[in-house]
């Protein structure tokens, strides 16, 4: 497995294919050895484009044909620095009756890609490590209803077919708060190591906290948590049980208020009201919510 043929494939400038394999080696280092084939797939087989997110997605096709509701809207895709995304493509097979996906097609788009720029290169982790870790088993039918996964992100599909297209209509979306948490504390520590040892994560940094308290409740969490590769949540539900679920919940809504109060940066006085909202559920649903996770655990210890 030789970086090279990735560079080679999407013909990449020196700048970026030198950024691009430092980025490369750390995800390694910091995943495990065992984590290298699924790695060097993920980077292989998905390109890095400089285009606004938005427009990068639905000129692919990505947005077409999905409906009902998702925390990330397109005015969230057009404000974005970056984004990794995918889009099986699927038919409906009317002699089994059933759904089969032919094909996965990704892409990480950078709205802005300047590496001079601290944040950009910041963004570049960010959705490449989002690339690897929904990369094995990213997707799966069972019946009409279509699964994704993102390292602790899942999503539900109903699927329908209108004849010559498979319409996917969004019934469900867990885990998105949490695993964005978890996958900027992958972009901190590594940008610390390749970019700037004092760097901090900005956009995400309630949630990205939340990940850290969460992954020091107990010291063996961090492989399972940080290692979502093959998509197993059985250990936090065995250590945690509904309160796992719980704490999904809370930080998907935490991510909604952080995803809010940056749609209202322009914007004083709508700013103030969502922060203190959001100040509020914090200290009324996530703090007894952390502090019941804690006491359990060290009962459970």
């Amino acid at each position: 497995m030789d970086f090279k043929e990735i560079i080679e494939k999407y013909n990449y400038d020196s700048a970026l294919a030198e950024f691009l394999e430092q980025v490369y080696n750390e995800l390694i280092n910091y995943f495990g050895e065992e984590q290298r084939t699924i790695i060097h797939e993920a980077f292989l087989n998905c390109p890095i484009v400089n285009e606004n997110c938005y427009t990068a997605l639905k000129s692919r096709g990505f947005l077409d044909n999905i409906s009902g509701k998702s925390l990330v809207n397109d005015g969230d895709l057009k404000r974005a620095s970056g984004v990794y995304a995918s889009n099986p493509q699927i038919i409906y097979n009317s002699n089994t009756n059933s759904y089969e996906i032919l094909e996965v097609k990704r892409v990480v788009a950078i709205s802005d890609l300047k590496l001079n720029y601290e944040y950009i290169r910041a963004a570049i982790i960010h959705e490449i490590a989002h690339l690897v870790k929904g990369y094995y088993g990213e997707y799966s039918i069972n019946g009409n209803i279509l699964t994704e996964k993102c390292g602790l992100i899942e999503r539900k599909y109903e699927l329908s077919s209108d004849g010559g297209n498979v319409l996917k209509t969004n019934i469900s979306e867990t885990g998105v708060g949490l695993e964005e948490g978890l996958n900027s504390m992958v972009e901190e520590d590594i940008a610390r190591k390749i970019i700037n040892p004092e760097y901090k994560v900005s956009g995400y940094g309630t949630v990205t906290l939340v990940a850290r308290q969460f992954t020091e409740i107990d010291d063996s969490l961090i492989k399972v948590i940080m290692a979502q590769f093959y998509k197993d949540k059985s250990e936090l539900y065995e250590t945690f049980g509904d309160d796992y679920y719980k704490l999904e919940e809370v930080v998907d809504k935490m991510y909604e208020y952080s995803l809010a109060q940056f749609a209202a940066l322009f914007d004083s006085q709508k700013m103030r009201a969502i922060s203190d909202e959001f100040n509020s559920y914090i200290i009324n649903e996530y703090i007894p919510l952390m502090k019941k996770l804690k006491e359990n655990s060290r009962k459970m210890g």
